[in-house]
């Protein structure tokens, strides 16, 4: 006689297998306690336990972009807006990573799909004022962050896009309006204290910037661009042996640039520790030279090359490299920026014909 089949259940060797529901939230609070390796795995079990899921589409895909596996996270967001077609939220997660891969039309598209589907919805006039800036339609920028903020005023990350553009528009007085506002509506966002820390240090008020950057150093001491922007910041304020404690600690952390390295040799030629700082030039344009042909270095790279070049000895090179400056335009902002650290430089054999050269350059902006 043949056994008659059994009728399957939701059930494993210990009781009822997890639902979805429960699946995505087991992923979630891994999330929060940072054990990725266990929200994975459990938005996965919750693909797998119901493929048509949106929701555990979307966790899934989310996901796997945080851990760099571009594709198949790409893959599992498409699935989820094509599952909830009415979801905005698959097409601002795909835009937002386009656009920082630099699919800015890509982006677009599904920034725009998203703000059709729902024109209440603040994130995507946000992410079209982020693409915007990033295409420098500064107007357009204000016009979708500032609509960002009228249909969500009690958005933090709103009210810093718009102030972002004020940076942009070098009107920082405006600019740190907004984003104060940010901090006040979101106190714990260090990203905020951050930004209004480097504010603060553009706006040169080198003393009000310090909490800010100690606050995220605080919560993460390891946040190495925190940990460069206070010791920058310190160095402008004159404090060289603090500056050089802080940029040596955010090199230490992984901060891996040359002007991390030119600003730690800046300051320590300020301490007249004069072999490290020359040791801290070359290691900048040892960098430099790795990364960029050198006649096809762009112009916001060939100021710091100047200094690079200069600080590690070969001063007749760091003229050739200012008087290029000279004949393909500079941008005064950073022209004003370059000179103030030349002038740490200032006794370093071929140093003042660089600064007399830049120096006509800039006298020509003020005229």
């Amino acid at each position: 006689m043949a056994s008659k089949s059994k009728k399957r259940t939701s059930k494993g060797p210990d009781g009822p297998l997890p639902t979805v529901e429960e699946l995505l939230l087991f992923g979630q609070e891994a999330l929060v306690n940072e054990r990725p390796d266990e929200a994975l795995f459990a938005f996965a079990q919750a693909v797998e336990t119901n493929p048509k899921s949106a929701e555990a589409h979307l966790y899934m895909g989310a996901l796997l972009l945080e851990s760099d596996q571009f594709e198949i996270g790409i893959e599992h967001l498409k699935e989820a807006a094509n599952l909830a077609p009415q979801d905005v939220r698959p097409l601002h997660m795909m835009g937002e990573f386009l656009l920082d891969e630099g699919e800015v039309e890509e982006a677009e598209s599904l920034f725009r799909q998203a703000l059709a589907l729902d024109p209440t919805n603040s994130i995507s006039y946000h992410n079209l004022g982020n693409l915007q800036r990033e295409l420098g339609n500064i107007n357009e920028a204000k016009h979708c962050f500032q609509k960002a903020i009228d249909l969500n005023p009690q958005e933090a990350v709103h009210q810093v896009g718009l102030g972002s553009v004020y940076v942009d528009l070098e009107d920082y007085a405006t600019a740190l309006t907004y984003y104060q506002k940010g901090l006040e509506l979101d106190p714990e966002d260090f990203r905020i204290h951050h930004d209004i820390a480097d504010l603060l240090t553009a706006m040169g008020r080198y003393e009000e910037a310090f909490p800010y950057y100690r606050k995220v150093l605080t919560d993460d001491e390891e946040d190495f661009e925190s940990r460069y922007g206070l010791g920058n910041a310190l160095l402008l304020a004159g404090k060289s042996a603090e500056a050089v404690e802080e940029i040596q600690m955010a090199i230490t952390d992984g901060l891996d640039a040359p002007l991390a390295y030119i600003k730690l040799g800046l300051a320590l030629t300020l301490e007249k520790r004069t072999e490290e700082a020359t040791e801290a030039f070359k290691e900048a344009l040892e960098y430099l030279e790795d990364e960029y042909e050198m006649d096809e270095v762009p112009p916001e790279v060939q100021y710091e090359l100047v200094i690079a070049k200069l600080g590690s000895g070969h001063g007749e090179e760091a003229q050739e490299v200012a008087e290029q400056l000279v004949a393909e335009g500079s941008d005064p902002a950073a022209l004003s920026e370059l000179l103030t650290d030349l002038k740490y430089l200032a006794d370093l054999p071929g140093a003042q014909a660089v600064i007399k050269t830049l120096s006509r350059q800039a006298d020509q902006f003020v005229n």
